[in-house]
């Protein structure tokens, strides 16, 4: 398993081997975003397995677009304390860790926050009970959302965490830009891939101006919503290029989201790295401008062997 194990760096951070333990919700953080000592204890148990990078989870920006209870959130200051908890926790066991940055857009449960949820479009989620219809949003509304993920991006630098990750898949509000079934607008940030990829692209440029040229960015994406109308691998594969451009270091293949959710999380009736097709399209498009990582169904070691043999970089286990 030489390959599996070689160190590898993304951008300044260096990590000791290819694999990333994914951004799971655990559902143990306090209700107020801010992590619990039970938190705390499950980090240290998964670095001191072999973690080389660890995504805590997707992790909110603001209340508005929080998904579940008990949550993380990086939405002010008073997570701070707890993220320097974690970072400390993984370091001491020579991992690294990143924070997954989201806002969930459409698929937001009203009664989480008590406000409308926002997204690109009026596109109800009809899977979630009771659904939410979400508001769409201005272009006010896209220069706050920038400015939130920025916000969190500074604290979670401050707090000492190694990789800020934008959550820009599984039909949330990043990545619901960039679909064509979840976005239907005609102004500027709508109709052509161009327009639907403006908003991530303006996000990830904002996030590297508020983090610096050396610390790591990540982008988590849907390669197939699996949707009539979607988005499908041609155009995701487009869209990963505009991300190397700007100057995104890792791409993280998934695919689906809520109106495919089964292909989201894939049970053992599926085969084996069924989204490393995907990944290697992808890093087709981008080569050595960007690392290309992959989720779902690599928990065996000879598979990821093969993932990267066929030119994947790190592999997300």
């Amino acid at each position: 398993m030489s390959q599996l194990f070689d160190p590898i760096a993304i951008r300044a951070m260096q990590l000791p081997h290819r694999i990333i333990t994914g951004p799971m919700e655990k559902g143990m953080a306090n209700r107020d975003g801010t992590l619990t000592q039970r938190y705390l204890g499950y980090l240290r148990a998964r670095a001191q397995g072999g973690a080389g990078l660890m995504q805590l989870e997707s992790t909110y920006v603001d209340t508005i677009g929080m998904g579940h209870l008990y949550q993380v959130g990086c939405h002010d200051d008073s997570v701070l304390e707890g993220l320097r908890a974690a970072a400390d926790v993984v370091h001491e066991h020579g991992a690294r860790l990143a924070l997954e940055i989201y806002l969930g857009g459409r698929e937001t449960p009203s009664f989480m926050s008590g406000m409308q949820p926002i997204a690109p479009s009026v596109v109800p989620c009809e899977v979630l009970h009771p659904m939410p219809t979400p508001r769409e949003m201005t272009t006010q509304d896209i220069d706050w959302a920038i400015a939130a993920f920025c916000a969190a991006a500074r604290r979670l630098k401050e707090a000492g965490l190694d990789m800020a990750h934008v959550h820009g898949a599984h039909g949330y509000l990043v990545g619901s830009f960039v679909s064509p079934f979840s976005n239907r607008r005609t102004d500027a940030f709508g109709g052509s891939l161009e327009n639907r990829a403006r908003f991530p692209i303006m996000l990830v440029e904002a996030l590297r101006a508020e983090v610096g040229e050396d610390f790591p960015i990540g982008y988590r994406m849907t390669a197939d919503e699996y949707i009539a109308d979607g988005l499908g691998i041609s155009e995701a594969a487009e869209f990963a290029g505009m991300l190397a451009d700007a100057s995104v270091d890792l791409i993280d293949i998934s695919g689906g989201f809520y109106e495919s959710n089964y292909m989201i999380m894939q049970g053992s009736e599926s085969g084996d790295g069924g989204f490393v097709p995907h990944a290697l399209a992808i890093k087709e498009v981008v080569g050595d401008r960007a690392l290309v990582s992959v989720a779902q169904r690599l928990s065996r070691p000879g598979v990821a062997e093969a993932a990267i043999a066929a030119s994947v970089g790190p592999v997300n286990a």
